[in-house]
């Protein structure tokens, strides 16, 4: 009814999987493609397999630790 409140929670590890193959996508998207700094996406200090794998990990962290504030989770 009308008192029931539904609140949409999603699995965090299908949130790490989709920032990782956004990441992954972009990555092969830009192949090739130079940026404003004249390098290619990809590369050694750049997005690598590596570094996609670190981020989807820190993403996964942040919202495991801070799911009660929206504010903390972007911080």
């Amino acid at each position: 009814g009308d008192q029931v409140i539904i609140i949409k929670l999603e699995c965090i590890g299908h949130i790490q999987k989709r920032i990782g193959s956004r990441l992954r996508q972009l990555k092969i998207d830009w192949r090739g493609k130079k940026l404003l700094d004249g390098k290619t996406i990809g590369g050694k200090g750049r997005l690598t397999d590596a570094a996609v794998n670190k981020l989807q990990n820190y993403f996964g962290i942040a919202i495991c630790i801070n799911t009660d504030s929206i504010y903390a989770m972007k911080k």
